[in-house]
This record gives structure tokens, C-alpha cells and sequence, in this order.
């Protein structure tokens, strides 16, 4: 559902797919799924890159037009509070200034 969700909104064959994401799985990544009022808004994968740092990748989050209490930055904040302890790195397209603008308002260094 969550890969159909991205592919509604955005046109990029490097995206995830099934099979990708059943590796991330084995490979003891975590998924996690904002939801809001019945509706998927976003997701993000977590990586454990060793005992101290982590890299959380493939954030997605969809504008629903509608009134919600939380979004993106909420669901990011959830998860570094709670799954991580140490550094988190991402990497974010120059071109994807709602990405960077929320990684900036998470308190993210660029370089």
C-alpha cells in the first residue's frame, strides 16, 4: 500500500519495491507508517549502521489536504526519539527542499 501511495504521487523508478523491502526486512531494517484519520500520510525506513549511528531514508510524505494533527516532521521526531541513540545520517536530493526543510526543523547539520 505504501509503495502505491508513493507511486501515485511521484514518477521515480529507483524507488523501493516488494522485494526491496522484504530484504530490508531480513536485514532487520524498520518501516514506519505515519497514519492519520484512517489515511496513510507517510513512512520512512531505519537503518542501524553500527552501535552509534543510524540512517533513515526513503521518507516519504503525502500533502493530503486535509486537517491533521501530525505530519512528517512529527513522524520523523517519533522515530529518532524512540529507535535511535547516537548519530542519524540522510541523504536528501538537492532538489527536494520540503526534505531538507524538514530534516533543518529536526535540527539536521547539512554538508
Amino acid at each position: 500500500m505504501c509503495i502505491n501511495l508513493f507511486n501515485s504521487e511521484i514518477k521515480w523508478d529507483g524507488m523501493f519495491d516488494i522485494n526491496d523491502a522484504i530484504l530490508r526486512f531480513n536485514n532487520e531494517e524498520k518501516f514506519f507508517v505515519g497514519y492519520w484519520d484512517n489515511n496513510i500520510f507517510g513512512y520512512c525506513w531505519l537503518k542501524k549502521l553500527d552501535t552509534n549511528s543510524y540512517h533513515i531514508y526513503n521518507v516519504f510524505s503525502k500533502h493530503t489536504g486535509t486537517k491533521r494533527e501530525y505530519g512528517a516532521t512529527d513522524m520523523l521526531y517519533y522515530v529518532i526519539k524512540n529507535n535511535t541513540t547516537g548519530e542519524i545520517l540522510a541523504n536528501i536530493d538537492d532538489w527536494n527542499e520540503k526534505s531538507i526543510n524538514v530534516f533543518n526543523k529536526l535540527g539536521f547539520a547539512r554538508y
